[in-house]
């Protein structure tokens, strides 16, 4: 799923991770492998969200992390990819700002 700029921001406030600009030249290879979305970086590794088929009782658009790749090493310099790891991230993207 691509997020847009403010939903973004909400992403972020909601798990700890940084989006990878959309400048970022690797953004093009990992569009090939995974697909259209925004992508982000955290401890655990790279991530995407993939909005739910339902909604909160509110009806908000909600979304789930989920981990596409996976660091190797303990420095953060390299990463495998997996299939994809369905997180216990849940994450309102319409959350007021």
């Amino acid at each position: 799923m691509k997020l847009t700029s403010a939903q973004i921001a909400t992403a972020t406030r909601q798990f700890e991770a940084q989006p990878i600009p959309q400048d970022n030249r690797m953004l093009a290879e990992l569009r090939d492998v995974f697909g259209e979305h925004t992508y982000f970086l955290n401890n655990n590794g790279l991530n995407i969200v993939e909005e739910l088929a339902e909604t909160d009782q509110g009806g908000a658009l909600i979304g789930r992390v989920i981990k596409v790749a996976s660091w190797t090493d303990p420095n953060h310099t390299t990463m495998a990819t997996h299939p994809p790891e369905l997180t216990d991230v849940v994450i309102n993207l319409e959350k007021a700002a």
